[in-house]
């Protein structure tokens, strides 16, 4: 049997207990598993702002697979290893296409996230869009 290498975990609804926290026997098992030489990827939906404090808690300076997959970082220091990015000026054509069908939709940027506005929760993208109508020309 070959030894394991990595261990790619997800934090919504698999690490993450009901209080979005990582119990302290979770943390100890992945720990214990660093220190025999395992690398514990973070792969999540989230950005990679919203990953990085689970990551850091678990072992400083792993990897992180974040954005639905859309982005691979490395830690210490931070590196965008892998980006597979929409650019800006399809941006808005993109999302008003997915209003018009109707769609749930979760589009990552920079510095924000735009999400489907009939969703109570996120409300605001058209502020956002309007930020960056200048990138959408």
């Amino acid at each position: 049997m070959q030894p394991i290498k990595l261990i790619a975990i997800d934090l919504d609804g698999t690490l993450l207990n009901e209080k979005k926290e990582i119990s302290e026997y979770s943390l100890s098992v992945l720990r214990r598993a660093v220190e025999a030489g395992v690398y514990i990827t973070v792969a999540s939906g989230r950005r990679y702002s919203d990953v990085m404090d689970f990551s850091e808690a678990i072992a400083p300076g792993q990897p992180v697979i974040c954005a639905n997959g859309a982005m691979a970082c490395l830690n210490d220091p931070y590196e965008c290893v892998y980006c597979e990015c929409l650019p800006k000026a399809r941006l808005r054509s993109v999302v008003e296409l997915l209003e018009k069908e109707k769609c749930y939709y979760h589009v990552y940027c920079d510095d924000g996230s735009v999400m489907e506005s009939r969703t109570a929760k996120y409300k605001g993208h058209s502020q956002w869009l309007e930020y960056y109508s200048d990138s959408f020309k």
